[in-house]
């Protein structure tokens, strides 16, 4: 039985959700509403908002990303096409995206920016996990190609 090992990703991914979720924050602001965001001096209050960032994004991150990096990398056992970088970006971007439930006022309106605003978030930290995860079998079943020649053995 082959066996996985993704804790250094998900260490990695439960860092950088904070930061991520900000960064994609402040260029959603810059693309669509460049008149509210921070000018000058202004940046410098980006500095300790990114540090805060880090602890606060790792406890909201917590429970998404442990439950989906061990549901993905389970699979990636038994099934070395869930293996594929983009198969996890979409799994993270709907994971990330139940939280959007609870949020809104009405878990029913479709709000689209905050469903880019954490699916972008959870695709980003996904691809993180994916990056440090390492099965034991090391196959290398992730493209198409190698999908088939691990499929036919």
């Amino acid at each position: 039985m082959p066996r996985v090992s993704y804790a250094g990703g998900v260490i990695r991914a439960l860092l950088a959700a904070g930061p991520i979720f900000v960064g994609v924050l402040m260029i959603g602001v810059f693309l669509f509403h460049p008149q509210h965001g921070p000018s000058g001096w202004e940046f410098l209050g980006l500095i300790p908002l990114l540090m805060t960032s880090v602890a606060v994004g790792l406890i909201l991150s917590l429970i998404p990303i442990l439950i989906g990096s061990f549901l993905m990398a389970t699979a990636g056992i038994n099934a070395p096409w869930t293996r594929l970088p983009a198969l996890w970006a979409l799994v993270g971007a709907l994971l990330a995206n139940i939280a959007t439930l609870a949020i809104g006022n009405n878990p029913f309106v479709f709000d689209p920016a905050l469903f880019t605003l954490f699916g972008l978030t959870g695709a980003i930290c996904a691809l993180i996990v994916r990056y440090g995860t390492r099965w034991s079998d090391d196959s290398a079943c992730t493209t198409p190609h190698a999908i088939k020649a691990c499929a036919a053995k």
